[in-house]
């Protein structure tokens, strides 16, 4: 069994997915773990620009901001949970895919984001800078996915 040893906190969050999310599981394809690995670290080398780019408007419902901002966390913590197998399936939550859907730029496929809930359920992913959000504030906020800097503030 893989164990998560660093929670989802909002400075691993600006971070993006590390390269180590993407390592091979009991039942993984290797072949298809180093694709996503490969382009998991060339989708951050290429994201480090969509950061500075202009993002959309931020005023949003509270509870939907909460709930962006969890499945943000969940689909980073999801990385490193995967299925691996080399069949076609739900995007996996790569470091692009994951910030593209955190800045509102793309819309995470609806096969992803019930894979995400599925994994957060099973591994009971817990962010405490979600539940404890009064007082667990970023000192700044830097880079990180809309959804996360609203639930953040």
């Amino acid at each position: 069994m893989f164990y998560l040893h660093e929670p989802a906190t909002p400075a691993l969050l600006d971070q993006g997915i590390p390269d180590a999310a993407f390592s091979q599981l009991e039942g993984d394809s290797a072949a298809q773990v180093l694709a996503l690995r490969q382009r998991n670290r060339e989708e951050r080398r290429a994201t480090k620009l969509l950061i500075g780019q202009k993002r959309g408007e931020r005023r949003r419902d509270h509870a939907l901001a909460r709930g962006a901002a969890r499945l943000a966390a969940d689909g980073w913590a999801s990385a490193f949970f995967w299925p691996k197998s080399g069949e076609q399936g739900a995007e996996p939550p790569t470091d692009g895919a994951w910030r593209s859907w955190g800045a509102g730029l793309r819309v995470m496929p609806g096969s992803t984001r019930r894979t995400v809930e599925q994994l957060a359920r099973r591994h009971r992913f817990f962010h405490w800078h979600l539940e404890f959000s009064e007082v667990l504030r970023p000192a700044a906020p830097g880079g990180l996915p809309d959804a996360v800097e609203a639930a953040a503030a």
